[in-house]
């Protein structure tokens, strides 16, 4: 029999949260910089207009909030508004 106590154990690769950041994997709770100021997405909500889908997070940073959109058509289209 070959066993070894100080043998470590084989470390299955875990999956790294900050190895591919992009804006459509935004989750509720996670922060992101952009004009000079750390928002916090409060919210994603996903609408379906006949067949076309559209996600939308909800960024609040001190008394602000603003909206990112995204739609994808044929191509992918972002809008940022209050």
């Amino acid at each position: 029999m070959n066993w070894n106590p100080f043998k470590k154990k084989e470390e299955k690769d875990a999956l790294d949260p900050l190895s591919d950041l992009s804006l459509s994997g935004l989750k509720r709770g996670y922060f992101l910089d952009f004009d000079l100021k750390t928002w916090q997405v409060t919210a994603h909500n996903r609408y379906n207009y006949d067949g076309d889908w559209t996600d939308e997070w909800e960024l609040t940073a001190a008394d602000e909030v603003q909206y990112l959109e995204r739609e994808v058509d044929e191509e992918e289209t972002w809008v940022l508004y209050q």
